[in-house]
């Protein structure tokens, strides 16, 4: 097991392309932790978003990591600090 702080360069509800020279294998199985940023849910909860989903890294190049996520997510928020 190993942990990871990527940036996201696009997201869907079927997955994410993270920024990385990491190379990982396609076929591995992750655990995501997603912060999303949000002035409006910030706002109206004074919260930050959290994703926590699953995953498989589909595809890997020099650029990052495509990985689809499964087809359950639990979208959580956090209180802001």
């Amino acid at each position: 097991r190993e942990v990871f702080e990527f940036q996201t360069k696009e997201i869907s509800a079927a997955g994410v392309f993270l920024n990385s020279a990491a190379q990982i294998p396609e076929g591995t199985r992750c655990q995501l932790e997603l912060t999303v940023p949000s002035d409006t849910i910030k706002e109206l909860t004074g919260a930050q978003s959290l994703i926590k989903v699953e995953g498989t890294v589909v595809r890997c190049t020099e650029k990052g990591l495509a990985i689809c996520f499964d087809g359950e997510c639990e979208i959580l928020c956090i209180r802001a600090l």
